[in-house]
């Protein structure tokens, strides 16, 4: 993807999720917690965007920058 674009992930469930955890992971970084929510709810942290409703889940990075590159850890909660 290139810089500045809008980046998103996203996760489905069947069941509503009632709290959410991501973690970036990149190689030679640490890994940081960014969201630690409890659900439903629109939160924002460190240029991204997280939006949960019911048994979806979306993490918006609008201006991708080369340290959002990794992988991202996912704790979902739900019923």
């Amino acid at each position: 993807m290139p810089r500045g674009q809008r980046a998103l992930m996203s996760c489905t469930s069947s069941s509503p999720f009632t709290h959410v955890d991501i973690r970036p992971r990149a190689p030679g970084k640490p890994t940081q917690l960014i969201f630690r929510e409890d659900t439903p709810g629109d939160f924002s942290s460190a240029g991204r965007r997280l939006v949960v409703r019911g048994g979806e889940a979306q993490l918006v990075t609008q201006d991708a920058q080369p340290g959002h590159v990794g992988e991202y850890s996912w704790v979902l909660v739900g019923c």
